[in-house]
């Protein structure tokens, strides 16, 4: 593939990530509406199939088109949305702290299980992942809502929110993943990926 093609796949590829990450953070905060607050059900749903939504969609937007066994990256993103979503959460700790354990324990899942096996300096993932997180989340609700848009709370705060931080976590994310592309591991374990 010649300089210019590859250029253009990889934007491709982030453009991809940045729309699958965005969309399935609007569908996840969105569900919420549904859904009364502080019930079980709420519970649950942020729990488990927050991960499940935001690791289908990038499966499906992008991963199934870079490795034939991709499918697995729906089962780790779940467990390490929800392992690090419960130890943040039970940290005890301020928001910004939260959100770090999160990523970091999302972000340990998918390389352990899935990355690591595929890109040789895999284990930025880990960094990016965990520090990522609270960076979207940081920025959209700490600068952008209050300085940039001025404390809006108009109907669209709510989307507008989502999809910020969802384009700042699948920015980050996103490139991590083109750039951990461009050093495929030599010998790719063939629970991930087939022989090509």
């Amino acid at each position: 593939m010649n300089i210019k093609n590859n250029q253009k796949f990889e934007w491709s590829l982030l453009t991809n990530w940045i729309i699958a990450t965005t969309l399935s953070f609007i569908i996840n905060d969105g569900s919420r509406y549904l859904i009364p607050n502080q019930s079980i059900l709420s519970f649950l749903y942020i729990l488990f199939v927050d991960g499940l939504v935001i690791a289908f969609f990038q499966w499906l937007f992008v991963l199934r088109h870079l490795t034939p066994k991709a499918l697995q990256w729906i089962l780790y993103g779940t467990i390490g949305w929800t392992v690090g979503w419960l130890l943040g959460n039970l940290s005890g700790t301020d928001l910004v702290i939260s959100l770090f354990i999160h990523g970091t324990f999302l972000g340990i899942i998918q390389w352990a299980f899935f990355v690591r096996k595929l890109f040789s300096k895999s284990f930025l993932w880990v960094l990016i992942t965990a520090i990522g997180l609270p960076f979207a989340y940081g920025l959209s609700w700490f600068v952008i809502f209050p300085f940039v848009l001025g404390n809006y709370e108009g109907p669209l705060s709510g989307p507008l929110d989502s999809a910020i931080r969802g384009i700042l976590f699948g920015a980050i994310t996103g490139a991590t993943i083109i750039w951990l592309y461009r050093f495929p591991r030599d010998e790719t374990d063939t629970s991930i990926s087939n022989d090509q």
